[in-house]
């Protein structure tokens, strides 16, 4: 130990540097010397502050450690405070397609033309700019993008509509040219069984999957593609399938509906096949089961998000000193209900980390049942906060916003955040039981009692505790004389509330 203690300051900062964050933590109650230098190396602050925030370091700039952390420190105070650095408008357009991912918001200008803004960051030096794709050539049924790769997918009907065939262009977002990283012609095309009403788009590295949702609603198809070969490496269909997200590099989940409930499955696309199979006959990993309800409710639907995808990380154009890390993603699942007795629309949302799927796909194969993973790994809300299932971005890391009308005040409305981010929570919890700690997380109010949904609340055949702690923050929206807001969405720098009413239609940024 006195060999240890003898070496350079500079080398014991590197050293430490190896270290993650929990043997770091565990290195400074070790010696008066330790402990100073780990409180007064900015590096290894900046380390440390990192992983409590859910974020990692960008790429290499001209900043250094010690200015990165201020940035750092900056950017979550002014999310812990809701405190923006700057209001803007953007109208909204008239092609009735959108998008939003790693902060570019874009719109369809017409049937052909797509517009686009990437939202700005005072304090992580992202500058606002705007672009236009004018006259792609396509029809545009639907898009998706991803910001990091310059990847813009777009979806055409071959026999505009009326026929069943669709091209799913492979196009760069800055240009609106084929994406050199795709084989020529950069297109890919398929024909589901059945004409389409909608599509879903989701996008993770070289994986790009489309759900075809049917005209009647009584049978999907998911695909699963590898956009830089053209290869399937999903093909799945049915009824049951409603929604997906990418839970890893070679891992999906999907959501499906079985009797009285609603699943979690957990598909390995390295063991799955191109031939389109039905959903009953697919090979899973395992499945989540979700709490059964009773037998006089029927699950209509379920929404699945999360925002980004998993190893997610911007444009390295950018350059911003930190981003989003890639390790623990917030699964929002909102479970759609009718119950014919009362004729009554229900819903309820469950907020699950990625860390509870990971940790029990570890754990068991095969049937997970509720009780194995729902309470202690998740939170169930019921009613379910008032979450669109138009404008669908609401999440993004580990946090989740809302808006909800106020009681007293016709027009003035409060914005909700909650955040599931498990070590700063901890911290929070830790400030908050120790007096002699610095109180730095009074914006944030900790929910750490047990949600409880009793069995005769009408949902649910038994009485459904969870009780994975979250965190949030309650903000008011002050009147806008052009109309309320209906939904709130979410990226790493901004809120963006929608006006969509008769006298205006617009996007309204909050950043930070």
């Amino acid at each position: 130990m006195s060999q240890l203690t003898e070496l350079p300051t500079e080398l014991l900062i590197k050293i430490f540097d190896d270290l993650d964050l929990r043997n770091l933590l565990h290195c400074k109650p070790v010696c008066r010397l330790f402990n100073s230098i780990i409180n007064d190396a900015a590096t290894l602050q900046y380390k440390m502050e990192l992983a409590l925030c859910g974020m990692e370091d960008g790429p290499p700039g001209s900043m250094v450690p010690a200015e990165r952390l201020e940035c750092l420190r900056e950017h979550q105070d002014a999310w812990g405070h809701l405190r923006f650095t700057q209001t803007s408008n953007i109208d909204m357009q008239s092609g009735n397609v959108w998008e939003l991912y790693g902060n570019v918001l874009s719109q369809g200008k017409n049937r052909r033309s797509l517009a686009f803004h990437q939202l700005a960051s005072v304090i992580r030096g992202i500058e606002d700019r705007s672009w236009s794709l004018d006259d792609l050539d396509v029809e545009i049924r639907d898009f998706g993008m991803d910001p990091a790769q310059n990847l813009l997918v777009l979806i055409e009907s071959l026999v505009p509509n009326n026929g069943r065939s669709y091209s799913i262009h492979l196009r760069t977002l800055s240009t609106g040219e084929s994406h050199p990283a795709a084989p020529k012609p950069a297109v890919l095309t398929y024909t589901p069984n059945f004409r389409c009403s909608s599509f879903t788009i989701q996008t993770s590295a070289e994986l790009l999957g489309i759900i075809f949702h049917s005209m009647d609603g009584m049978d999907n198809e998911l695909i699963i593609w590898n956009w830089k070969t053209t290869e399937i490496e999903l093909a799945v269909s049915g009824d049951p399938v409603k929604a997906f997200a990418f839970l890893t590099d070679h891992h999906i989940l999907l959501a499906k509906l079985v009797t009285y409930s609603a699943t979690l499955a957990v598909v390995d696309l390295q063991t799955s096949h191109a031939e389109l199979t039905p959903c009953e006959d697919l090979q899973v990993e395992c499945e989540f089961y979700l709490p059964e309800l009773l037998t006089r409710n029927i699950v209509v639907d379920i929404l699945l998000r999360l925002d980004p995808g998993p190893n997610w990380t911007p444009n390295p154009d950018l350059k911003v000193p930190f981003h989003i890390a890639r390790g623990d993603r917030l699964f929002v699942v909102t479970v759609s209900l009718f119950s014919p007795g009362d004729q009554h629309l229900r819903a309820y949302t469950l907020f699950i980390p990625s860390t509870t799927i990971f940790k029990h796909m570890d754990m068991y194969s095969g049937d997970i049942e509720w009780e194995q993973w729902g309470p202690a790994g998740s939170r169930l809300i019921y009613p379910t906060p008032s979450i669109s299932r138009v404008w669908v971005c609401y999440v993004y890391g580990m946090g989740f916003t809302f808006l909800l009308r106020s009681q007293m005040h016709e027009q003035r409305q409060t914005l909700y955040m909650f955040d599931f981010n498990q070590l700063a929570i901890r911290k929070s919890m830790q400030e908050k039981a120790n007096i002699d700690e610095p109180q730095t997380s009074e914006s944030w109010n900790l929910m750490t009692d047990d949600s409880v949904i009793d069995a005769g609340a009408s949902v649910f055949n038994d009485s459904i505790k969870t009780s994975l702690p979250f965190r949030f923050r309650i903000h008011d929206i002050a009147p806008d004389p052009d109309g309320r807001a209906v939904a709130a969405m979410l990226s790493e720098d901004s809120i963006i509330l929608v006006c969509d009413a008769t006298s205006v239609r617009r996007y309204r940024i909050l950043t930070f």
